[in-house]
């Protein structure tokens, strides 16, 4: 769930009938081994902000069944997986860091019961909607047909770590007709991930995950508190001989208001929640506090000197990890990394790049930023993802 989509997913820069990819480098000599690494955010496919503020249970469910046909519209498993794969493998990056890694998932009968007690339980793989992460990694590994007289293996990806994260199960209909028109259920279970090369002499070991202790709290329907789970997932892997931490992180989207309530009772400003999700990771004891960290994600945050703060408040998580002394390893901005402006993926006039919240960084000086790239692909009507990916080929001394 990007930032953009919050705020209306305000992007104003044309790129139609882009299939491209922006490129930036660094001055100087090579001077060491290289790592290369990207951040893609997978777009969940739909814009949840009409579920999160539904009023009453039958707008609830209304809304709960047009993004379930939003989702449907968006095509990641016949379409878009192919697309963001095709993007990795032109890339070949070393580590991939995922989010908005769905899973939506469908049960029979319609009932209010798996959002009522918090617990969903349906199991069945919805074959329009997908499990991402499985979609990705299955095109990313086909094997494609070789052409006589060319050499070369396909490139390899294997998933070293995912966190589950916003686990939610709701009745849902066509688009309107309320809880009386619900035909099933329908579950969204969003995951981080990062995916490893294989085959490129990189080995991983102690991966690892969590929850943040400040979440986004929402009343479904009104009366419901709902928290919005959200997390980080965590690797270390040993390349060329040395080794790194690697964290991935999504934090909160849709703490916009001028006050939100958080999960542990207090209210924070806007931009508040993820400011304290971003001072978990990176303070005393967090994930991301370790030497030699390089940390990828969305972090739905930047620094107003960029030019492309959308409101006040999103800036403060963005300060919070550059205070905790990480730099940027990245193509230089502009080019930002944001956004589509159609939810539904499908104008090939409506994509921009008017401001950051991907970023690749690092907290060690044992990381020099080389060259990069944006990547987004328009293909068969539809945009890879409403996020650019980014890339970053690093030079480890």
């Amino acid at each position: 769930m990007a930032r953009a989509a919050a705020v209306g997913l305000v992007c104003a820069l044309g790129l139609a009938q882009l299939t491209g990819v922006a490129q930036a480098k660094s001055s100087g000599k090579k001077t060491g081994h290289q790592l290369t690494v990207m951040t893609r955010n997978l777009y969940l496919g739909a814009d949840l902000t009409p579920a999160l503020q539904a009023t009453s249970v039958d707008s609830a469910v209304d809304a709960a069944g047009q993004i379930v046909n939003q989702v449907h519209a968006t095509k990641f498993p016949s379409v878009r997986a192919a697309l963001l794969a095709a993007e990795i493998k032109k890339e070949k990056p070393d580590v991939v860091g995922i989010q908005e890694g769905a899973w939506w998932r469908t049960a029979t009968p319609a009932s209010l019961t798996p959002v009522l007690s918090g617990s969903p339980t349906a199991s069945q793989t919805d074959p329009a909607g997908g499990d991402f992460i499985t979609d990705l990694l299955t095109q990313l590994n086909k094997s494609g047909s070789k052409k006589k007289g060319k050499k070369g293996a396909t490139l390899r990806y294997k998933l070293a770590v995912a966190k589950t994260e916003f686990d939610i199960e709701m009745p849902v209909n066509g688009g309107s007709g309320g809880l009386a028109a619900a035909s099933h259920n329908e579950r969204l279970t969003m995951r981080d991930a990062i995916l490893v090369r294989q085959g490129a002499g990189i080995t991983t070991s102690n991966p690892s995950s969590g929850t943040f202790g400040t979440l986004l709290q929402v009343k479904l329907a009104g009366a419901l508190p709902i928290n919005v789970t959200r997390g980080w997932a965590a690797v270390d892997i040993r390349v060329h001989g040395r080794k790194f931490h690697v964290v991935d992180a999504h934090l909160e989207a849709f703490d916009g208001q001028a006050t939100n309530a958080g999960s542990d009772g207090k209210v924070y400003p806007k931009g508040g929640i993820r400011q304290a999700q971003a001072q978990q990771l990176v303070g005393t004891g967090g994930p991301a506090s370790k030497s030699n960290t390089i940390l990828v994600g969305d972090l739905n945050s930047d620094s107003p000197v960029h030019g492309d703060q959308v409101s006040p408040g999103d800036a403060l998580a963005y300060q919070a990890v550059l205070g905790a002394k990480f730099k940027e390893v990245s193509p230089a901005v502009p080019p930002f990394g944001c956004c589509v402006e159609d939810p539904n993926l499908a104008n090939p006039s409506k994509a921009g790049i008017t401001h950051r919240v991907d970023h690749i960084l690092t907290n060690t000086k044992k990381v020099k930023f080389e060259d990069g790239a944006l990547t987004h692909t328009y293909a068969h009507g539809l945009w890879s993802s409403d996020h650019y990916g980014l890339a970053s080929t690093l030079l480890i001394k």
